[in-house]
């Protein structure tokens, strides 16, 4: 399956704007806070996420560290570098990764680093 097929969980500190803007090109997302996970740790998270298919996006580099590290299973993770940044900035970055159209693989983990206009990403598959 192709990334531009997949669904996706939004981590709470994705900026709302890259939300609806990927709802409004057809993307499947839901975010932690429709499931009630709003605070709740990485692993539920994570786990939530498997149960239900979806690849995690996120600005928290600690999902990566928790899933490899701790050997869980996990559908995929996108962690979108750097965090906590206007929502034009984050669409863009996430625009630069769909474009890519990359073959999903089951614990994936996509690492978009954005510099400027330039965005580098690396592919880390188990």
């Amino acid at each position: 399956m192709k990334l531009s097929e997949s669904s996706f969980l939004a981590d709470e500190n994705i900026h709302p704007a890259m939300i609806l803007f990927l709802k409004n090109n057809g993307y499947d997302i839901s975010t932690v806070g429709q499931l009630n996970l709003t605070g709740k740790s990485d692993h539920i998270i994570i786990n939530e996420a498997l149960k239900t298919d979806r690849i995690i996006i996120t600005h928290d580099s600690d999902f990566g560290s928790i899933a490899v590290a701790g050997g869980e299973t996990f559908t995929g993770i996108i962690y979108l570098r750097p965090g906590h940044i206007k929502g034009d900035y984050a669409i863009e970055t996430i625009k630069t990764v769909l474009q890519q159209d990359i073959e999903v693989s089951l614990g994936m983990i996509i690492v978009a680093q954005r510099q400027n206009e330039t965005v580098k990403i690396r592919i880390r598959r188990q």
